[in-house]
């Protein structure tokens, strides 16, 4: 008896909690880690161990130079500006030129 009750307690809290957006957004969630285990299995597979481990390395150094890239220029900026509203443009350009040829 409690078996039933469990079950259909759990079929009710599955039909409330994945009500509307909800379901969209488990759905979508597991379909991006289904095509990513297709992906990592193919992608070895493919490449081989050499090819993989270089393509892992280009990946894992662009992660790196990605949160390197601004290097506070954001912040600075921001303060800059609130202290002279006027110097706002001269300054966004300046960092917009320095941040450009970095992939920004």
């Amino acid at each position: 008896m409690t078996h039933r009750m469990g079950a259909e307690a759990l079929r009710q809290f599955l039909r409330r909690a994945l009500d509307g957006p909800q379901l969209f957004v488990v759905a979508s969630q597991l379909m991006r880690v289904g095509l990513l285990t297709l992906y990592l299995f193919a992608g070895t597979r493919l490449l081989g161990p050499g090819g993989y481990g270089a393509l892992a390395t280009a990946v894992a150094l662009a992660a790196i130079g990605a949160t390197l890239v601004g290097l506070g220029s954001g912040i600075g900026l921001v303060r800059l500006a609130s202290r002279d509203a006027a110097v706002f443009p001269r300054l966004g350009v300046h960092a917009w030129r320095g941040m450009w040829p970095a992939g920004c």
